[in-house]
């Protein structure tokens, strides 16, 4: 059995806006249909966190500060989408 890995990638310049923009405005229930600019804007200054298989992101995360407490906000994978079909279900 191979075992592939996986990279934790964080900036918002390490992300691949439009895989995460096309997961919400597509597959989440709170933001279908959400402009691309919306979402890169909604990105540029939380810290974010990607997780990467290859160069595709399988994982997002954004942290929003909210008063003295981190909110994680919104967490989710994205198997489905990624190119090649090639992350593991």
């Amino acid at each position: 059995m191979e075992i592939k890995e996986y990279e934790i990638r964080t900036g918002f310049e390490n992300m691949d806006v439009a895989s995460v923009h096309r997961f919400i405005s597509q597959e989440s229930y709170w933001a279908k249909g959400i402009p691309y600019e919306t979402v890169k804007k909604s990105l540029e200054n939380p810290f974010c966190v990607g997780i990467f298989f290859g160069n595709n992101q399988a994982g997002f995360a954004r942290l929003v500060p909210i008063t003295l407490h981190l909110l994680i906000w919104p967490m989710f994978t994205f198997w489905r989408i990624t190119v090649g079909g090639d992350c593991p279900k």
